[in-house]
């Protein structure tokens, strides 16, 4: 029998998980009917202009229409009004991880700190928590985290907040941003338990919906037209994603698929060995890799984890990542993977300002936090696992930071880019790009 494409008459709602910003509630009434794919509009006076439309989507009830954003990663309009500007207010707090511990009421602003030996039983230096930084008592004045160290004359240590005491407490930086932290790894989307299809509703490639061919192993689907098919396949069918990349057949039984800890594509063991022949090679697939150069990529991004790199200007960079304590490994990153997962958690607060909210009309997550969090899915569509976050800084304030993710030595992707609203118009986004490339 030929493979039929699937019967769009039957829609369901999702059933998401996870613990996303979005609101778990939205229904979507297009959902009950045919959704054909969508369409460019065109205004009636003008056939060649675009019509304007909102970034609401409206649904009112027996009639529901979907207005589509005049552009979806659309940069937000400031709220402030324009006479801010001549009036001379000051520029807004800086927002650093000491800024946001106390608005999260884990520490108090002008508390005392010590800064204490490894054995904390001896008192090196005191100091004053404020926003911005600690207020040296030795120097009388603001200074960021890291100098605090160097002023206790402990710079070799390399781990500030595990060694900084709030005087009253007796607890350290370290321990208040552990308890601060929040699980944010995977997004489980679930069709309801009477849906007859379990498949996505939109093509994984364009994100649009339509007639889909649906992948008889995971819940993907796509257009025929997108995958450039010119015949509709007659027997089971699998996704790129559901065969090994590099011969593209399935994995059964022993010959099973292992998953890339880099790209996401799924191999044969036996592949593996043929593509990347190395007598050292280990029996059993190690870190589970597709091949050498996928392995260079994981290793070399791994190694630039949390590492400060000197920009001209008394700036800095660094490559961070949000990682659930829960995988940490091993104990000693502890301090490192606690401090770049406080610094996502500001990238996304700048995001979130900067950028429209843009939520998956079929899934109700929102993109834009899913991709800053790192976050992985059972839905291929979705699955953000893999990204990083570029920043920029300055005296422990993030400037200037990029999205990215790679996939093998020529083709990366950037979805999101956002600089501190202080610093707008000053270069500061070409310095992160430039010290981006120069790594590449």
């Amino acid at each position: 029998m030929a493979y039929k494409l699937r019967d769009r008459k039957q829609k369901r709602i999702y059933v998401s998980s996870s613990s996303s910003e979005s609101d778990s509630s939205l229904s979507d009434p297009d959902y009950s009917r045919t959704r054909p794919r969508r369409q460019p509009q065109r205004n009636n006076n003008n056939p060649c202009a675009p019509k304007e439309t909102t970034d609401v989507e409206m649904v009112e009830a027996g009639k529901s229409r979907r207005r589509r954003k005049r552009a979806p990663y659309s940069f937000k309009k400031s709220t402030r009004p324009s006479a801010n500007k001549t009036a001379g207010i000051q520029p807004k707090m800086r927002r650093t991880i000491l800024s946001r511990l106390i608005e999260m009421e884990m520490i108090e602003e002008n508390a005392e700190v010590w800064y204490m030996d490894e054995t904390r039983r001896r008192i090196l230096l005191k100091g004053m928590i404020t926003r911005g930084g600690i207020f040296c008592h030795c120097c009388k004045k603001e200074i960021t985290v890291w100098e605090f160290e160097v002023h206790a004359e402990c710079d070799d240590l390399q781990r500030p907040y595990a060694n900084i005491f709030l005087a009253r407490k007796r607890v350290s930086l370290l321990e208040c941003q552990l308890l601060g932290s929040q699980h944010y790894g995977f997004n489980k989307i679930e069709p309801k338990e009477n849906a007859v299809d379990k498949n996505d509703d939109a093509c994984m490639i364009c994100a649009d919906g339509g007639d889909l061919i649906c992948c008889d192993n995971c819940p993907s689907t796509f257009h025929t037209d997108c995958m450039h098919m010119e015949t509709i396949p007659q027997d089971d069918w699998l996704c790129p994603y559901c065969v090994c990349k590099h011969c593209g057949l399935a994995g059964y039984g022993a010959d099973e698929l292992f998953t890339c800890s880099q790209c996401q594509k799924k191999y044969h063991w036996a592949c593996y060995l043929e593509e990347d022949l190395d007598l050292n090679t280990p029996v059993t697939p190690v870190n589970s890799f597709c091949g050498q150069s996928c392995r260079e990529i994981y290793e070399h991004l791994e190694r630039m984890l949390g590492v400060r790199n000197e920009v001209d200007g008394g700036l800095t960079w660094s490559l961070i990542r949000q990682t659930d304590l829960e995988s940490a490994a091993p104990i000693n990153n502890l301090h490192q993977i606690v401090e770049c997962n406080c610094k996502i958690a500001l990238v996304w607060g700048m995001l979130d300002q900067s950028f429209v909210t843009t939520i998956d009309r079929h899934t109700s997550i929102n993109v834009i936090h899913s991709v800053i969090y790192n976050r992985g899915s059972n839905l291929n569509r979705i699955n953000f696992n893999g990204f990083y976050t570029a920043i920029l800084e300055k005296d422990d304030e993030i400037i200037s930071a990029a999205c990215l993710r790679i996939h093998g030595k020529k083709i990366a992707e950037m979805p999101f880019v956002a600089t501190n609203e202080n610093y707008r118009h000053k270069g500061m986004w070409r310095k992160l790009l430039a010290a981006i490339e120069s790594v590449s």
